[in-house]
């Protein structure tokens, strides 16, 4: 096997993430002084790592733009429905929080 081969596997390896992550904490122990500044870079290198296996050829946005779209449906159409509809529950400020919440509600 190749160590290209490897050392991808490894890097885009949820369970390698973790335990990084894990360790990393173990490492520095307690609550982090820059707290705004560790999270925003962490979240910068999760991410970047998330996209290592996507593929933005043509021929994939194809073929995934049903699932795309059926995604979207559910989380705009479903959620938001099934949120206003447990706001009938309460009443006044709780059930506006809920119409709020439906209204402002991101994927």
């Amino acid at each position: 096997m190749k160590v290209q081969g490897r050392t991808d596997r490894i890097l885009t390896s949820f369970s390698f993430m973790i335990f990084v992550a894990i360790i990393a904490g173990l490492l520095t122990g307690g609550y982090p002084a820059y707290t705004n500044e560790i999270s925003m870079i962490s979240l910068i290198i999760a991410m970047t790592f998330s996209l290592v296996g996507v593929s933005l050829k043509a021929s994939s946005i194809r073929r995934i733009s049903k699932y795309v779209a059926l995604s979207i449906a559910l989380n705009y159409g479903l959620l938001t429905g099934l949120i206003l509809a447990l706001s009938t529950f309460f009443e006044n400020e709780i059930r506006l929080g809920f119409v709020v919440m439906a209204a402002t509600r991101q994927p």
